[in-house]
């Protein structure tokens, strides 16, 4: 025989079983079955549950919420204000600019003269 079946029969031959383990397997089958994280995700969110994490996200959430709306309105009101400034200075400069075209025109007809 070859040594890769050597080894087959060995890995495949009948082996006596330990003292307990009889025991042992009664034990495990009488326990709790291991719960996975899709059982436990589901507990979570059951009725009475649900409540508890829906309200707990709740105070999680709307006071972040609540900052980045009063951000929001502080960054408008800023952009208000920026806007009313930009109008004034446009005013202002066209005024200037009106009166010291009034002058050159002024200028100009007095040289014409």
């Amino acid at each position: 025989m070859s040594h890769l079946e050597d080894e087959l029969k060995s890995a495949l031959g009948r082996k006596e079983t330990a003292e307990d383990f009889t025991q042992r397997v009664l034990q495990r089958i009488a326990g709790p079955a291991p719960r996975s994280w899709f059982d436990e995700l589901a507990t979570l969110l059951r009725p009475p549950r649900l409540q508890w994490v829906a309200a707990s996200l709740v105070i999680l959430v709307v006071p972040f919420a609540a900052l980045e709306y009063r951000r929001e309105r502080q960054v408008r009101a800023q952009g208000e204000v920026a806007k009313q400034q930009l109008m004034l200075a446009m005013r202002i400069a066209g005024a200037e600019l009106y009166h010291a075209q009034q002058q050159v025109q002024r200028i100009s007809r007095m040289e014409n003269q």
